[in-house]
């Protein structure tokens, strides 16, 4: 599993608010548990056009997808120029945009959009956390920083922006103030493991472990931090083959035994309890 795909699963996980708030994690900040593989099923035989019917299909509904969000813009865009600027509508629709904006890699113009909302309604903690969010994807951590905590104190009761707040703060390498965070919204274990898939993402391996190890000392067998050691695992030995043949083995050796070390190490604690 790649480094994209973790960051797919776990730090765009689903949490939506009232308001069009930005998705982000939720209380189980990470990869689902370790479960059996799934049996191998017999794959029928390609057609040789296969290959590229896939790749057709692929294209034609990324044009449709592209298609449907310009039309989507268009009808929000329409809807604010017949809007009076006092109307408190205008926010809504604003942050709307935002995030349709957001969703064909606008960043500029997803950031313009959630300032106007701003303007429309100050106290909008959700226009404030989607600014952030937008800041944040174009890697301005300061800047989104600021935008989290007017969120925050807006609504101290966002998880949404209080864990975004955690993963600007991490990504900053303010790790303190990160876990801090993820403490307000969450039980410790999962904290731990919420900043351990931050630190992944940012290619901190070593420190992510720790995050797990303590994660999982707090919480024996929760099911996303096995699952997150074990990938980090994976990780450390990678980038150790590539530190030491400059390329990755042919057959890789998964981390699937000291992750089974690790369980044996948790069985025989809880068995001297």
């Amino acid at each position: 599993m790649t480094l994209k795909t973790l960051t797919a699963l776990s730090l765009l996980s689903l949490m939506l608010g009232a308001g069009c708030i930005r998705r982000t994690v939720n209380q189980d900040f990470g990869l689902p548990g370790l479960t059996s593989p799934p049996r191998a099923k017999a794959r029928p035989a390609l057609s040789p056009d296969a290959s590229l019917r896939a790749v057709f299909k692929q294209q034609t509904q990324a044009a449709v997808n592209a298609a449907r969000a310009a039309r989507t813009i268009d009808k929000l865009k329409q809807t604010l120029a017949e809007l009076p600027s006092t109307d408190p509508r205008a926010a809504n629709t604003w942050n709307e945009l935002g995030l349709r904006y957001e969703d064909v890699a606008a960043l500029s113009d997803a950031q313009n959009a959630f300032e106007h909302a701003i303007e429309a309604n100050p106290a909008s903690d959700s226009a404030h956390n989607n600014l952030g969010y937008s800041l944040m994807l174009q890697s301005r951590l300061e800047a989104a920083e600021s935008e989290f905590r007017k969120a925050v104190e807006l609504n101290p009761r966002s998880a949404t922006a209080r864990n975004n707040l955690a993963i600007a703060l991490g990504r900053g390498g303010d790790l303190k103030g990160a876990l801090e965070q993820f403490l307000m919204t969450g039980d410790a274990a999962t904290a731990h493991n919420n900043l351990a898939v931050v630190l992944l993402e940012a290619g901190q391996y070593e420190q992510s472990r720790q995050e797990l190890a303590e994660a999982l000392r707090i919480r024996h067998y929760f099911p996303p931090a096995l699952a997150n050691f074990k990938l980090v695992q994976e990780r450390i030995r990678e980038e150790a083959e590539v530190k030491k043949f400059g390329r990755l083995p042919l057959n890789p050796v998964h981390a699937s035994s000291s992750l089974a070390a690790l369980v044996e190490t948790l069985q025989k604690s809880e068995e001297t309890k």
